[in-house]
């Protein structure tokens, strides 16, 4: 008979269900590496009483690989939004879509479950991580517009949309009983020329977020 219960996320927290604390964690991590939409709610609490100090560290190494696993995944994908968005309505459908991948992260870095310390450790290194590809994604628009000879109106618009979705904002999505991550609607662009097509220029490619090492706590 099949152990199945119809449910899909059920059925996913079984299998990620381990025989101890440190496997389930493992498992789950494993799984949401590959595939961010992985629920985490089978994730059981630990604290700093759980482990012995090295299994709670390479537990937290864990944690941290996984989460620069799929940051490495979403600079990627923020590389192409520099040249590819051809109006401020377009910008705003990529921001909503970074802005839901880089939501996932944040949950896993405020889970309950983590200890308390790692928790505010990690959601303060991806909250700064967030920031700086703000503010690197909005200095390369800049640049490109304003190289490209657009006028200021398409500049405005741009950058309109960019401040109306800070990556920063990503912590406050949330996630339903499906699994479903909570969508912001994409906001209503300013009527404006369309911004030419470019090849983001190297300096703008977000390759300083890839690979960037988010330090466990002590």
């Amino acid at each position: 008979m099949s152990s199945r219960s119809g449910d899909p996320v059920r059925d996913a927290q079984r299998q990620l269900t381990g025989t101890s604390t440190y496997e389930t964690w493992r498992l789950t991590l494993n799984a949401w590496q590959k595939d961010p939409t992985t629920p985490l709610d089978n994730l059981p609490p630990w604290d700093e009483t759980t482990f012995s100090p090295q299994t709670a560290s390479r537990l937290l190494t864990h944690v941290n690989a996984a989460i620069q696993v799929v940051i490495d995944r979403w600079a990627e994908q923020l590389g192409p939004v520099m040249s590819r968005p051809t109006s401020a309505f377009e910008l705003g459908r990529d921001l909503v879509s970074l802005r839901a991948s880089l939501a996932r992260v944040f949950v896993l870095a405020g889970h309950p479950s983590l200890p308390e310390m790692a928790r505010v450790t990690l959601l303060g290194a991806v909250d700064a991580m967030a920031a700086d590809a703000q503010r690197s994604l909005e200095d390369g628009i800049r640049r490109q517009l304003t190289g490209s000879g657009s006028g200021k109106g398409t500049l405005d618009a741009m950058l309109g949309v960019l401040r109306a979705n800070p990556f920063t904002d990503a912590s406050r999505h949330r996630l339903d009983d499906t699994g479903r991550m909570s969508m912001p609607a994409i906001p209503e662009a300013i009527p404006t020329q369309q911004a030419p097509r470019r090849s983001a220029p190297d300096e703008a490619r977000p390759s300083r977020f890839a690979h960037r090492v988010i330090s466990p706590p002590n």
